[in-house]
């Protein structure tokens, strides 16, 4: 993570954000349970990131095949930022593998960046981590 020079207005701004985070209801199913949509995360965010004096950009950059998508969370009066980039590799070829990946790491970084939380593990495969717990409580023989 990096940011600006100075960031005491960011951080101001930021904290009058957060005071009105709560966990989200993941929207849409996985191969591993339920997670926030792209979407969603936006359309709850938006508002209150606008109120606050905040704005969030995001770009991508490709490398050796790898995917990076960098977030920056920008203080609109004063530029003061900060920001983080996540980068993956596509599991195959071809542009809705790239797609996918984009959609992914833009989730993710915006989630890190702002702090979001899900209200029921994001991406946890629920039956065999439930299953493993379970194991985990038995007493040995």
């Amino acid at each position: 993570m990096i940011t600006s020079e100075k960031t005491n207005h960011l951080v101001k701004a930021f904290a009058n954000f957060s005071a009105n985070i709560v966990p989200m209801a993941p929207d849409q199913e996985g191969a591993y349970g339920g997670f926030l949509s792209l979407g969603k995360i936006l359309s709850q965010t938006q508002g209150d990131l606008i109120s606050s004096g905040l704005i969030v950009i995001q770009g991508i950059s490709n490398q050796d095949g790898g995917v990076t998508v960098t977030s920056r969370l920008i203080h609109v009066e004063t530029n003061e930022w900060i920001e983080c980039a996540y980068t993956m590799t596509p599991e195959r070829s071809g542009p809705q593998a790239q797609g996918a990946v984009i959609s992914y790491c833009r989730r993710y970084s915006l989630m890190a960046l702002l702090g979001l939380s899900v209200e029921q593990g994001e991406d946890i495969d629920t039956q065999r981590d439930t299953a493993a717990v379970a194991l985990r409580k038995q007493p040995a023989p």
